[in-house]
C-alpha cells in the first residue's frame, strides 16, 4: 500500500524538518513495508539521502529551468533528488485553471525525464 501526505501550503521549513525526523525515526524503528510519500512545500525540501520515505513535489513546470516566475523546474527538483511529483490536483485545475493541455505537457515531460 502507498500512503501519501500532501502538505499543501502548510508547514514551515523548521516544522517540516521536525516532522521528517520524527517520521524517519518511526520508519527506522518499525517493520512498515508500505511506501510512504510526503509532498512538502518546495521551500521545505530536504537534502538528505537517508530519508526512509519518498519526498515528492506538489507541482512542477515542464522545463529544466528558465524564465517561469514562481515555478519549479527539473533542475531544482534534481538538486533535492525529487523524482515523484503530483500533477492534475483538483485545486490547481479549479483555482489556477490548469487545463488538460498543460497536464498533458507535465505528464509527458515527467515520463520523458523519469519522474
Amino acid at each position: 500500500m502507498i500512503y501519501a501526505a500532501n502538505f499543501k501550503c502548510n508547514h514551515t521549513r523548521e516544522s517540516f524538518y521536525n516532522y521528517a525526523n520524527e517520521l524517519n525515526d518511526i520508519l527506522i524503528n518499525s517493520k512498515i513495508d508500505d511506501e510512504i510519500m510526503v509532498f512538502p512545500t518546495s521551500s521545505s525540501f530536504l537534502k538528505n539521502e537517508n530519508l526512509h520515505f519518498t519526498q515528492g513535489a506538489q507541482n512542477f513546470y515542464p522545463c529544466e529551468n528558465g524564465a517561469y516566475t514562481g515555478e519549479i523546474g527539473k533542475e531544482q527538483l534534481d538538486e533535492f533528488g525529487i523524482n515523484t511529483v503530483l500533477i492534475g490536483h483538483s485545486e490547481r485545475r479549479t483555482i489556477l485553471k490548469e487545463d488538460d493541455s498543460l497536464l498533458k505537457d507535465k505528464f509527458n515531460f515527467a515520463m520523458k525525464n523519469k519522474f
